[in-house]
């Protein structure tokens, strides 16, 4: 019997991420979906956010800098 294997890595068009199995879903925490709104961009429309290489771990939820 062969068991059944699950990844936690998806791949984005900004790259791979990393999650939990938490045994009932995958969870992926602190995805950047924009660039940070500061500067230039602040009260402007999101902007995509920077590809980044290799694996980007998504197991704890983002450090929010204000």
């Amino acid at each position: 019997m062969m068991g059944t294997f699950i990844s936690t890595q998806v791949r984005t068009k900004h790259g791979i991420l990393e999650g939990v199995d938490s045994g009932t879903y995958l969870v992926f925490k602190g995805v950047p979906y924009a660039k940070p709104p500061v500067g230039e961009l602040r009260f402007q429309a999101p902007q995509e956010p920077e590809c980044w290489e290799g694996v980007r771990k998504a197991v704890r939820h983002s450090v929010r800098k204000a």
